[in-house]
């Protein structure tokens, strides 16, 4: 008999983020590896399709993201300083309404699962799904996807009951699954390290399309992806770019979304001061992003300056196979910023991945090899 799986999540396609590309690639694979596959994510407007069938094995189920602040008609409002109050009863932020909704949705629902797996964040899912544990059915195998704790974010360090809640909401959950190596001491104290597994971010290479690269006549690189004021900041490398815009003839494309709050803080002040040389556009679908990324000179990466995130985005910059510059948003190296504007590369620039950890078709293996750890066979 078929397993039936359950997959709750904040972000699914068509919205652009490696937590949606995370939970559309690890459901599409299971629905082809003969599993009854259920996703519920958020609606994104009203008239968002609720309820539709990707193929026979693939159910997916949209429902309203809140009832308040984080409602339709409220969730485009700034509210400013009035957000930090909000953080001491709302975990992480407006988008904690999505667990009450997620919750009061799955009590309705009456089909039974073998596995639920929670896609994090924000951390509304996993507590959403806590509950429905708690309260509705303490046997189904609850699998926990997380990126970080969200109680260690710099954003929340000063809320200390978050680390309190995160701890007490995880020991509902059988498993945790991290996307790599660097990401497990975040979790010393919160989790049993014995049942933290590492499963990477997954890429379809049968959806990838890629350019004949040939050199552009001005220099092109580009970056695609958001931006945070304390981890990930890229002024102090644009600020460079722009005082040797006389010297070199090139352009700088960033593809990102502008609504999000602090990659708008990032940028803000580019937007106001237009150059031909730093071009801000819209985010692309994410195949086609690689395919666009694949015709520039090089990509320009941000590390994280924190020690336990590593971007997602470096498997899909694997497939364009052009040179990457990696860029420490602190500490700018000059010499190695000069010799990719002069097109100078070595062998070293270009990432060097074990492509097959990372392939759908076998990352999908991993979490199979999760639900015969955690149910029999019937």
């Amino acid at each position: 008999m078929k397993k039936n799986i359950l997959i709750c999540t904040y972000y699914y396609e068509p919205e652009i983020t490696p937590r949606a590309f995370r939970a559309k690639e690890i459901a599409e694979a299971l629905s082809e590896n003969n599993y009854n596959i259920t996703v519920i994510t958020k609606q994104l407007h009203n008239n968002d399709n609720k309820v539709y069938y990707v193929n026979e094995n693939l159910l997916i189920k949209k429902i309203k993201p809140g009832f308040f602040l984080n409602s339709f008609k409220w969730q485009k409002i700034r509210l400013g300083l009035l957000k930090y109050f909000i953080h001491f009863i709302y975990l992480g932020g407006i988008n904690f309404e999505y667990s009450i909704m997620l919750f009061f949705n799955l009590i309705k629902n009456k089909k039974k699962y073998d596995v639920v797996i929670s896609i994090g964040l924000p951390f509304s899912v996993h507590f959403g799904v806590a509950l429905y544990k708690l309260f509705c059915d303490r046997n189904i195998i609850a699998i926990a996807d997380y990126g970080d704790p969200f109680s260690k974010s710099s954003k929340y360090k000063y809320i200390l009951h978050y680390y309190i809640i995160e701890k007490l909401v995880l020991k509902l959950f059988d498993f945790l699954v991290v996307p790599t190596e660097k990401a497990l001491k975040a979790y010393k104290g919160l989790f049993n390290r014995n049942k933290i597994f590492i499963i990477p971010q997954s890429i379809s290479s049968k959806k990838i399309k890629i350019c004949n690269y040939v050199p552009n006549k001005s220099l092109k690189f580009a970056y695609a992806g958001l931006f945070y004021i304390d981890i990930r900041n890229p002024q102090k490398f644009i600020d460079y770019l722009l005082n040797k815009s006389d010297k070199y003839d090139f352009k700088f494309i960033i593809y990102t979304d502008i609504n999000h709050n602090e990659t708008y803080k990032c940028l803000e002040k580019y937007l106001s001061n237009h150059s031909d040389k730093i071009i801000i556009e819209k985010p692309l679908e994410r195949y086609n992003c690689i395919e666009v990324l694949s015709s520039m000179d090089f990509i320009i990466n941000f590390e994280n300056t924190t020690q336990v995130q590593v971007p997602s985005k470096l498997i899909d910059y694997y497939f364009t196979k052009r040179p990457i510059l990696n860029i420490n948003p602190n500490y700018l190296d000059e010499m190695k910023i000069e010799r990719f504007l002069h097109r100078n590369f070595v062998d070293e620039d270009y990432l060097k991945l074990n492509v097959h950890e990372y392939l759908s078709e076998n990352v999908v293996q991993k979490y199979i090899k999760l639900f015969s750890m955690s149910i029999t066979d019937d």
